[in-house]
């Protein structure tokens, strides 16, 4: 495989994560909009309730947005597995992005030294070898 496909495999990875991380957001404030704000904003008593409250309209808006923000993780925070589920739905994860997962070190083997020892020199050995292509794509794409 050549320098430029790799880079080029480097550049898709790397724009498929912009776009997962685009619709995660968008599922996210979708989801907060409509399951949060839109009840909460229709709910007459709360509004009064900060109105009361809060006298300057500018405070009023950060202290809404604020109890918004926190109403909006504690309900999406289950729900996080989820979103990331449906995001790789949307864009299935191709084979060069596992690149970064460890491969050489067994949970199993863990209470082992020698053999652990042994699994991460293999993984730092790999890990090195990634470290040493991204810095030769690196230095090519700066003297190209």
């Amino acid at each position: 495989m050549g320098i430029k496909q790799k880079a080029e495999e480097k550049k898709m990875s790397m724009s498929k994560n912009i776009a997962r991380l685009a619709v995660t957001a968008g599922l996210t404030a979708a989801l907060s909009f409509s399951g949060v704000m839109a009840p909460v904003t229709m709910l007459s008593p709360y509004t009064d309730l900060i109105e009361r409250l809060i006298p300057d309209p500018m405070f009023q808006v950060s202290v809404v947005h604020i109890l918004f923000k926190v109403v909006a993780a504690a309900i999406l925070l289950p729900c996080t597995n989820l979103v990331v589920k449906l995001t790789y739905k949307l864009i299935p994860k191709q084979k060069h992005e596992d690149a970064a997962r460890l491969e050489f070190i067994d949970v199993n083997l863990v209470g082992n030294p020698s053999v652990s020892l042994l699994q991460i020199r293999s993984e730092v050995d790999r890990m090195a070898k990634l470290v040493e292509e991204n810095l030769s794509l690196a230095m090519e794409g700066i003297l190209a």
